[in-house]
């Protein structure tokens, strides 16, 4: 069943967290002065106070405060991939990256006026949230099966759309920024910053070339990005099937790109990755809207209508 390959997935990917907050570099002061106070920067100051109060924190104890950190995201991976106790911690994952989200996300910079999803906004952390939502065992009551996909479990087919809409609209949104439109920004965001420290050279010189191109063309970029971004949004609700799976399958092909051209692939090489950033779990989410055919989702019920009566499985 695609649902459960998907929450195995989603499984790994918090594993993968906990493992590398197991890397040297968290267990110093320099984690909380260097990566998680930079959240702070831009931010209204309630929820640049929040991210102050908790780099102050894991400051004061880093090796306490990251072993804690390793321990509950490899708990919360082991849980979601045993059936029996994948409820339970879907429903932890939530809260818990609801607060890595605001403690050390700084809600993805989305009050900053600077987030890209180029670079992983809305951010990783509200990405693990809203995934286990839609990947909540079950099916909501009142769904039909015919056309139905992984996504509409807790939540019914329709609302799961608007889910869907709303992120990639957003995206959308973030990408037609002043900032993220400004010449030079594309540049300035794929090659900027922390993003070529300690990277290989093959990843630099593979980093550039795409980067250099849009210089002179930030404008256009970002129009054409947000005009793909919408067709994402809009694609789970073509009554045509074909127009829906392109849609899945446009959308995993630019997270791919936003991994590699703006994530650096949630920068692994620099022995300070978190996580792999948030291109991963968009690719994961998109599978979740892959539309069954109704040949198929109408199979089980007409087997068991032609099942006679009183036969038993």
């Amino acid at each position: 069943m695609l649902r459960e390959r998907l929450q195995t997935a989603l499984a790994g990917l918090w594993l993968l967290d906990g493992l590398l907050q197991l890397q040297p570099y968290m267990f110093t002061e320099n984690f909380a002065h260097q990566t998680l106070s930079a959240a702070a920067d831009g931010n209204p100051a309630w929820v640049a106070h929040a991210v102050t109060w908790s780099t102050g924190l894991v400051a004061g104890h880093p090796v306490v405060a990251d072993t804690c950190f390793a321990l509950v995201q490899i708990a919360l991976g082991l849980g979601i991939a045993h059936p029996r106790t994948r409820r339970a911690a879907l429903g932890a994952s939530v809260v818990w990256a609801g607060g890595v989200w605001l403690f050390g996300e700084g809600l993805g910079a989305l009050l900053s006026g600077q987030a890209n999803p180029l670079t992983g906004a809305p951010g990783a952390a509200a990405l693990y949230g809203l995934a286990a939502i839609l990947l909540w065992p079950g099916t909501a009551p009142g769904s039909a099966p015919s056309g139905e996909f992984p996504a509409a479990g807790l939540l019914r087919a329709r609302h799961a759309r608007m889910v869907w809409s709303t992120l990639w609209l957003g995206l959308a949104a973030l990408t037609l920024l002043p900032a993220n439109r400004a010449p030079g920004a594309f540049v300035a965001a794929m090659t900027g910053g922390m993003m070529t420290v300690g990277e290989p050279q093959w990843y630099t010189a593979l980093q550039d070339h795409p980067a250099h191109l849009t210089l002179g063309h930030d404008l256009a970029v970002a129009l054409v990005l947000a005009a793909l971004l919408a067709l994402v949004a809009a694609a789970p609700w073509a009554p045509d099937l074909r127009i829906a799976r392109a849609g899945v399958a446009l959308a995993m092909i630019v997270a791919l790109a936003y991994w590699v051209c703006g994530e650096a692939f949630g920068m692994p090489f620099t022995g300070m990755a978190t996580d792999p950033n948030s291109g991963p779990l968009l690719a994961l989410l998109a599978p979740a809207y892959l539309p069954a055919s109704p040949e198929l989702a109408t199979a089980p019920a007409t087997a068991a209508a032609a099942r006679p009566e009183g036969a038993t499985a």
